[in-house]
C-alpha cells in the first residue's frame, strides 16, 4: 500500500478559539493510497498516539504508532482499496504539528476540528467518505461533523464521548496540575521532566486498564511492573507539555454542540468496562446523534479490557465499522 508521510504548513493565520491569530500553523499527517479527494476516509487518533496509523507496532509497551493496522492495514478486514486514508497529527501532538514548543496556546477541541479541515481542503478533499477517530480523536470527530455537516457522509466515536463524565474531567484536570507542579518538570532538563513525565503518566495508565486487573492480589505486582516499564517508554518518546495540552483539551471538551442536526451517518462504540468513556458518556453521546434523525447506531463491547478495548480487540469492532462504510 503506497502511503506518504508530509507536513502541511498554512499559508494564512489560523484562527484559534478565544486566542489571537496563529501564524504558519503546521499540520503533520500520513496518507495511504492512491490520492483521491472523492473517496478519502479520515482517522483521527488518540491522545497519546501519532498519525501513523497504520505503521509497525513497537513490542507489547507503549508505541504510538499502528493503532489503526489491524483494521484498516494491508490484508486487514477494513483494508479500503481504491480507498485514500488520510490521517492527520492533532495540533499539540509532539509527533510533527504545531506544539506548545512552537508557541501554540491552549488548544480546544474546535481547534482541532478546524486544523482536520484545513489539513483535508489544502489535500483538495471537500467531502470525507468518512471521519473515524478513536478517544480524544472520535470527539475532534464528532465536532467536524457537527462543525461541518456538508464535509463528511460518515462519522464514528470509538469511546470517545462527546464530552467527558465531570468526575474524569476533575481527574484528568488534577493530574495535568501536579505534572506541571512537579518540581521536576523544568525546560531544558530532559532527564528531570522526563521522571515527571513518567509519574503522571501511570496515574493516567491506572485509569485506562481494568480496575480489578489492577487490584487483584495475583495481578498486583505484574500490573505495578507493566505500568512503571510502559509509563518510561512513554517519557522517553512524549513530551510533557504537549502531554500537559492534550489532557486540557480533552478534559475540556464538549462536542455536543449541533450534533442534533448532524447530516452524517454515525456509530458510537462504547466499552462497558471503560472508567474513562463511560459507557454512560458513550450513550449520553447516541441520543444526542439520534436527535438529528441522519441514523445513528450504538455498540458497546464487552469484556475487561477497559478504554483499551478498540486497540486489545479491534477484530469485535469490523462488523459495525463495516456496516458504517458501506452506507
Amino acid at each position: 500500500m503506497a502511503h506518504l508521510a508530509d507536513t502541511v504548513t498554512l499559508s494564512e493565520p489560523f484562527e484559534l478559539e478565544g486566542q489571537a491569530p496563529l501564524f504558519d500553523l503546521r499540520i503533520a499527517y500520513r496518507a495511504w493510497g492512491e490520492p483521491r479527494a472523492d473517496n478519502a476516509l479520515v482517522l483521527l487518533h488518540g491522545l497519546s498516539s501519532s498519525h501513523d496509523a497504520l505503521g509497525e507496532r513497537a513490542g507489547s509497551g507503549y508505541s504510538p504508532h499502528g493503532w489503526a493496522r489491524a483494521l484498516f492495514g494491508p490484508g486487514a478486514p477494513l483494508e479500503q482499496p481504491g480507498a485514500w486514508l488520510v490521517c492527520p497529527n492533532l495540533l499539540a501532538s509532539p509527533f510533527g504539528s504545531t506544539r506548545p514548543a512552537d508557541g501554540l496556546p491552549a488548544v480546544t477541541i474546535t481547534d482541532q476540528a478546524r486544523a482536520v479541515r484545513a489539513l483535508l481542503r489544502s489535500l483538495g478533499v471537500e467531502r470525507a467518505r468518512a471521519v473515524i477517530g478513536f478517544s480524544l480523536g472520535g470527539t475532534v470527530a464528532l465536532r467536524f461533523a457537527a462543525l461541518f455537516p456538508d464535509e463528511v457522509e460518515a462519522v464514528a466515536t470509538i469511546q470517545g464521548p462527546m464530552r467527558l463524565p465531570t468526575a474524569v474531567c476533575e481527574r484528568l484536570d488534577l493530574q495535568a496540575r501536579r505534572l506541571l507542579a512537579d518540581p521536576q518538570l523544568r525546560p531544558g532538563d530532559e532527564a528531570a521532566s522526563r521522571r515527571a513525565l513518567a509519574r503522571a503518566r501511570i496515574e493516567a495508565l491506572r485509569a485506562l486498564y481494568p480496575r480489578d486487573w489492577l487490584t487483584e492480589e495475583r495481578n498486583r505486582f505484574a500490573a505495578e511492573r507493566l505500568l512503571g516499564a510502559e509509563a518510561e517508554e512513554f517519557a522517553r518518546v512524549f513530551d510533557p507539555y504537549c502531554y500537559l495540552a492534550l489532557l486540557r483539551c480533552f478534559a475540556g471538551a464538549d462536542a455536543s454542540g449541533g450534533l442534533d442536526w448532524l447530516e452524517a451517518r454515525s456509530l458510537v462504540v462504547a466499552c462497558a468496562s471503560d472508567e474513562l468513556a463511560t459507557p454512560e458518556s458513550m450513550l449520553d453521546t447516541f441520543n444526542a446523534l439520534c436527535a438529528s434523525g441522519a441514523g445513528a447506531r450504538y455498540f458497546e463491547l464487552q469484556g475487561e479490557a477497559g478504554h483499551r478495548a478498540a486497540f486489545l480487540e479491534p477484530e469485535a469492532l469490523v462488523p459495525a465499522l463495516r456496516e458504517l462504510l458501506a452506507g
